[in-house]
């Protein structure tokens, strides 16, 4: 595990955090001063762009810039080089000073990448905003910083699972569905991009620790309770993944993730490819088997599940803007032909 560190990570203090990150004991002052680090330099960058001129200075490099994180890249084509400068100062004002008094046009344009679209939800914009701004706060991520090393462990394990079961729906979602629809896709591309480094992860300790502390915590529990079927998915899909190189092209081709995605809300597609699978499954049924085996799976995994009933979306537990739990957002649920 250290020599699996290192190839990584060079500094002692990386090193000494990642190894606590990784579940294995350290000296608490490791830890701490990450975390203080952390906090300082969150500090420092609040202030800067609490500062306009120098952060309009910086926002407007952001049109031609090249930007590392892929999450940004897709965001600013999504909204095109000239609104993302001023959509991401209307990010970066909502998380100082929350949404209460954020201009409609501002929140419209945060809408259209976070998932409310329709101008009428801008206020549930402004309510997320105000809800984060409170969480990520300087002073609040100060706060917990200081609480007790076991307390943050916890928040640690709770976080590391969180990031999983996202992970996994949101790897599926974009072979099959895309990046912004269902935007889970997109998500979970910036939280995989945020928790690679040990000054990530410092920041979502903190930060699940500060949503802990003000009381936005009440839905996790339902999240983490989706591990298991996270887990499941991904076996599920590692045999999809394969079942299809397994396959003649022209019958791969007929299992391809962006039309197991549009079966998701096509009816006829749907059924249409349910009639493939059972002529794969006919043709194939002892590799296919063999797979399954391997996978520890039972039943050959549809890709789909029946098309979501758009009356029911709003009350099923489901991945952010899926309008289905998360493995039928993803296409996993094993329900195919026997």
């Amino acid at each position: 595990m250290l020599l699996e560190i290192q190839k990584s990570h060079r500094r002692l203090a990386d090193i000494g955090w990642t190894l606590w990150w990784s579940g294995y004991p350290v000296d608490e002052g490791v830890v701490r001063a990450k975390l203080a680090k952390l906090v300082d330099v969150w500090t420092t960058a609040f202030e800067l762009f609490a500062n306009t001129e120098l952060s309009e200075a910086a926002l407007t490099s952001l049109k031609d810039a090249r930007l590392s994180s892929k999450a940004l890249r897709w965001t600013r084509q999504r909204l095109g080089r000239d609104d993302f400068a001023p959509w991401v100062r209307s990010l970066i004002d909502g998380l100082q000073n929350g949404g209460d008094g954020a201009d409609e046009a501002d929140l419209q344009r945060l809408g259209s990448v976070l998932g409310v679209e329709e101008p009428t939800s801008t206020q549930s914009v402004a309510e997320t905003l105000t809800a984060i701004s409170k969480v990520l706060h300087p002073s609040a991520l100060r706060e917990v910083s200081q609480s007790p090393l076991a307390d943050l462990a916890a928040v640690r394990d709770k976080a590391k699972q969180f990031l999983f079961i996202i992970a996994t729906f949101g790897e599926i979602s974009l072979k099959t569905q895309g990046r912004w629809k269902p935007r889970i896709g997109a998500f979970s591309v910036f939280l995989r991009e945020v928790a690679v480094t040990p000054e990530g992860q410092a920041l979502i300790v903190l930060a699940w620790r500060a949503m802990e502390n003000a009381g936005l915590a009440e839905g996790a529990p339902e999240v983490l309770a989706l591990s298991d079927n996270a887990e499941r998915s991904q076996r599920e899909w590692a045999a999809i993944n394969e079942i299809r190189a397994m396959l003649p092209p022209d019958e791969a081709y007929l299992v391809r993730p962006k039309r197991l995605g549009k079966a998701q809300n096509d009816p006829a597609e749907h059924e249409r490819l349910r009639a493939d699978l059972l002529q794969i499954r006919q043709r194939w049924g002892a590799e296919i088997d063999a797979i399954l085996e391997a996978h520890q799976l039972r039943t050959v995994p549809s890709l789909v599940s029946a098309p979501a009933d758009p009356s029911l979306a709003a009350g099923r537990r489901g991945a952010p803007d899926s309008g289905a739990s998360p493995a039928d957002a993803a296409g996993a649920t094993p329900r195919g032909p026997r």
